[in-house]
């Protein structure tokens, strides 16, 4: 496993796959470390793929597992599937979501353009959002230029952190745009 975790984290796949193909015994940490290398690489299918795999292998997931392939939905712009797959989280295997996974969430609405919805989704969390999750609508609202929800997110995350550097940066973008 720390093969396939190495040679995933820097980025050879095909290295990291013919370790795991070689292994015995294939655990949640083997199936976490390709999924991660896939989603961290943008190959938001393959990772998708590969947990059906797990799955049907009848390895559950994890926390871990589930932040991996709620960044594929992300990068690939798979909001639904995304929602989907927050929801079975809890619904079918019993976990309840960390703040991570909602952050992770509000990535998806955001960068699929649904600045409103990821709004509302950080209305409703059960948690109280931190500086990522503001920093992530506010990242969003750079990329889809939404200056009065952006000032709103930045006001938000200074809030949590006077110091918080991206934060500031962000704003910067959003007032040079």
């Amino acid at each position: 496993n720390a093969l396939v975790c190495m040679y995933a984290k820097c980025g050879s796949l095909s290295e990291a796959w013919r370790i795991f193909n070689q292994l015995h015994v294939r655990d949640i940490v083997s199936w976490s470390t390709l999924i991660a290398g896939h989603a961290d690489k943008g190959e938001s299918k393959n990772a998708l793929d590969l947990f059906e795999r797990m799955k049907d292998e009848k390895i559950k997931p994890d926390h871990v597992v589930f932040l991996s392939v709620l960044k594929a939905c992300s990068h690939a712009g798979l909001v639904g599937k995304g929602q989907d797959l927050f929801n079975d989280m809890y619904e079918l295997h019993n976990m309840p979501p960390t703040i991570e996974h909602y952050n992770c969430m509000v990535d998806v609405l955001g960068r699929a353009g649904q600045l409103q919805d990821a709004l509302s989704w950080i209305e409703k969390m059960p948690v109280k959002p931190n500086t990522v999750t503001w920093n992530v609508l506010l990242a969003a609202c750079q990329k889809w230029r939404n200056f009065d929800l952006g000032r709103w997110a930045f006001k938000y995350s200074i809030q949590l952190d006077e110091d918080n550097a991206a934060a500031y940066a962000c704003m910067n973008n959003i007032y040079a745009d």
